[in-house]
């Protein structure tokens, strides 16, 4: 969510009540704070804050995000996801955002102060054959994780139990996932203070 630079430090709630009766739980995240069908997330300097939603056995549809900023004036904005069916997709990696915004190098930042978070976020998608099924899979980038100054963490969304969202430690690299029935998964990789450029 983007806002005005003065809004700067205000939280914000964010909530769908469509999401959470669409799916059996969502989680909202910002690698600062989780919360079950709802979050309250500090805007950062620019005024600016990236949140995860992980939403587990939902139902293909549109639903709308909604935001509220917490102080006067009591701002609402609403947004759309859009949750698609699984399919078989072409084999290979693929990392995302490839922009942001007026971001060219490819990272959503996440925060730029200490209680909005200060670390960026890149959602890797890994697409295989459909005969690899539930098998094992690992992810790592040597240049990706040499880039960050306060350390990084990768996550496998399709093992999210236990793991610490906050940059600072690997809980393991290469990061370890399992291939859903479509032969993929997708992993989430935080860093603290990337440097610019373009890892392998």
């Amino acid at each position: 969510m983007e806002t005005s630079p003065s809004f700067a430090g205000a939280s914000v709630d964010i909530s769908s009540s469509q999401l959470s009766a669409s799916c059996a739980s969502v989680d909202f995240e910002n690698f600062i704070a989780v919360g079950f069908n709802n979050v309250s997330v500090a805007l950062d300097d620019d005024g600016n804050a990236t949140v995860l939603a992980i939403g587990q056995n939902c139902v293909p549809g549109t639903d709308v995000i909604e935001v509220d900023l917490e102080p006067a004036p009591y701002d609402t904005a609403l947004g759309t996801l859009v949750a698609n069916l699984p399919v078989v997709t072409s084999e290979g990696v693929t990392g995302y955002p490839t922009t942001s915004g007026t971001v060219t190098t490819g990272e959503v930042e996440t925060g730029d102060t200490t209680a909005s978070g200060e670390s960026d976020v890149w959602v890797f998608y890994v697409e295989t054959n459909p005969a690899y099924v539930e098998q094992p899979v690992e992810i790592s980038s040597d240049q990706l994780e040499d880039r960050c100054g306060q350390g990084y963490t990768w996550v496998s969304l399709s093992n999210t139990d236990g793991l610490s969202f906050s940059p600072g430690h690997s809980p393991g690299s290469p990061a370890q996932g399992i291939l859903d029935d479509d032969g993929n998964t997708v992993f989430l990789f935080n860093g603290g203070r990337a440097r610019p450029g373009r890892p392998r």
